[in-house]
């Protein structure tokens, strides 16, 4: 008897090979899929900009790096003694003008430089709802906590996130398109209008994907409210996926998305990443000292069959250990 629904995902024309750079974008469900891919020593840049929620605010990011748009001091506005800019999240935040502004600029530099050299954008979208300052009428990508009453709110149309794709479409040049919509529910929102904000999301990816042949929809949201479909899978708050279900996430995405010489390095990353985390009782046993060597050997071996896997963390490890 089967106790849980599951579903076949279609398969991408073209899959990932651990050698290519992946930019990734969106909410911070992007950054828990940024961090497996960082562990298993893929090469990622995650959320230049920090978390973004909405669709219009992760594209004006990307036309900002494809513009190699630095910023200036008068894009800066203080609240609270803090210096903020609302395009960022707020950890670029500072007391100083100066210090805040080199905190953008140079995740902006290093942006726009991984830009160019990215082979594939994995945008994850959070909510249709975006907040426009009143003063310029322009979307924001984070409130910074500023009076309610300056920010108009509004949910936005598929047609509204589809034109402002096409906005950056020509400055995509080769670059393989990932969309994914967060499994995270912002009932902040409502029930009723968290459920309309991702179905806008969704609706906007199929429209994008049937029209430009380099997207591709992973249905990362499907997996977790309906696959997954447990609260046994969500943090205490019912909200945001725990761990267990980020993990099943993550073993559906690396199926599904990469190549058959990825997955064959990532059986045997796995063995290492594995025995790096082993805590022995007795360290200086012969038994145990033969275990790091074995493996400081296989490391070594990979590193020398594959000379692009950053390793150095692992050997170091199994070295100095031994």
């Amino acid at each position: 008897m089967d106790f849980k629904l599951s579903f076949d995902i279609k398969p991408p024309s073209s899959k990932i090979n651990i050698q290519q750079k992946l930019l990734l974008m969106g909410s911070c469900f992007a950054e828990h899929i940024g961090e497996q891919l960082r562990y298993h020593k893929f090469d990622t840049l995650v959320n230049p900009n920090g978390i973004l929620f909405n669709p219009v605010s992760i594209f004006n990011a990307v036309k900002c790096y494809s513009d190699k748009k630095i910023l200036d001091e008068q894009e800066l506005f203080q609240h609270n003694d803090l210096w903020y800019s609302w395009e960022h999240h707020g950890l670029f935040s500072d007391v100083k003008k100066e210090v805040a502004l080199q905190k953008i600029n140079d995740s902006q530099q290093q942006a726009i430089s991984y830009f160019n050299q990215a082979d594939y954008l994995i945008f994850t979208f959070g909510s249709a709802y975006v907040y426009e300052l009143k003063e310029t009428n322009k979307i924001v990508a984070n409130c910074h906590k500023v009076q309610q009453q300056k920010f108009n709110k509004k949910l936005l149309s598929v047609d509204e996130i589809v034109k402002c794709y096409e906005s950056i479409s020509s400055s995509l040049n080769n670059k393989k398109i990932i969309f994914t919509v967060s499994p995270v529910r912002y009932i902040k929102d409502g029930v009723v209008e968290n459920n309309i904000s991702k179905a806008i999301l969704i609706q906007s990816i199929y429209e994008l994907i049937k029209k430009y042949p380099n997207c591709y929809y992973f249905p990362a949201y499907e997996i977790v409210i309906d696959e997954l479909r447990d609260y046994r899978f969500f943090e205490k708050d019912f909200v945001h996926p725990n761990k267990l279900a980020i993990e099943y996430v993550w073993e559906r995405f690396s199926e599904t998305m990469f190549d058959y010489e990825t997955k064959s390095i990532l059986e045997e990353l796995k063995q290492i990443l594995t025995a790096k985390q082993h805590k022995p009782f007795h360290r200086n046993t012969k038994q145990h000292q033969q275990f790091l060597k074995t493996y400081l050997d296989k490391t070594n071996a990979l590193v020398e069959q594959f000379p692009f896997i950053k390793m150095k963390e692992e050997q170091d490890y199994f070295y100095n250990n031994h």
